[in-house]
C-alpha cells in the first residue's frame, strides 16, 4: 500500500527542504568567515614581521593611537592643513581638516601663478602663504603622502626639510604604515 502525496505537501516538503539547506549554507559562510577574523588575529600575534602580507594602514593600532594623541596635543577649535587621510584623521581626532587644495581660492591660485609660474603655485612659499590667508596655524603631514600631487615632493623626506623654514615641528609619531609630523606655522 503506497500512500500518495498531493501537490501541495509535495511543494511544502521541497519549500522546508530548500530551507534548511539555505540555512546548513548561511552558517557554513558565517563560520568561515568568523574563521578567518581569528585567523588573522593569530597571525597579526605570531607573525610580527609578515605585516607586509596584509594591507597597509588596516591594522594599524599605533596610526589611532598617535590620531588620539595629537587629538590632545592640538586645540580643537582650530582647522588644520592635512597632507592626506583627512577623513580618517577628522574621524580620531575630531578636528576639522582640509587637505591643502581645499584651502586654496581659485583667485590665490591665479594670482599665484601669475606672480611665480605654474611650477610655483603648489610651493612652500604657496602654502604658507594660504594657511596664513585662511588662518590655519597647523600643518599634520603623512610623510610621503599627498593627496594632491602637486604636494607630493614638498611632503617627501627630503621635502620636508625645505620646511622649517616657515614651521616648528612641535611633534612626530611613527606608525607602522607612516611617520605623522605635526607642523606649527611660525609667526
Amino acid at each position: 500500500m503506497t500512500i500518495e502525496l498531493g501537490t501541495n505537501e509535495r511543494k511544502i516538503r521541497s519549500f522546508i527542504g530548500w530551507c534548511l539547506l539555505g540555512i546548513a549554507i548561511g552558517f557554513l559562510v558565517i563560520t568561515v568567515i568568523n574563521s578567518q577574523n581569528q585567523l588573522l588575529d593569530q597571525l597579526m600575534q605570531r607573525l610580527p614581521g609578515s605585516l607586509n602580507l596584509l594591507p597597509t594602514g588596516v591594522f594599524d593600532d599605533k596610526h589611532v593611537s598617535a590620531l588620539k594623541q595629537i587629538s590632545e596635543l592640538l586645540p580643537h577649535n582650530e582647522t588644520v592643513v592635512v597632507s592626506d587621510n583627512r577623513p580618517v584623521f577628522e574621524y580620531f581626532t575630531n578636528i576639522e581638516a582640509r587637505i591643502p587644495s581645499d584651502s586654496y581660492s581659485e583667485e590665490s591660485l591665479v594670482s599665484n601663478m601669475r606672480e611665480n609660474g605654474p611650477s610655483d603655485s603648489y610651493s612652500e612659499e604657496s602654502l604658507v602663504s594660504n594657511m596664513r590667508e585662511n588662518g590655519y596655524k597647523y600643518l599634520i603631514v603623512y610623510e610621503g603622502n599627498s593627496q594632491v600631487h602637486e604636494f607630493s615632493e614638498l611632503f617627501s623626506s627630503d621635502g620636508l626639510k625645505r620646511l622649517s623654514l616657515y614651521y616648528n615641528e612641535i611633534a612626530n609619531y611613527i606608525t607602522v604604515s607612516n611617520d605623522i609630523h605635526i607642523y606649527q606655522l611660525k609667526n
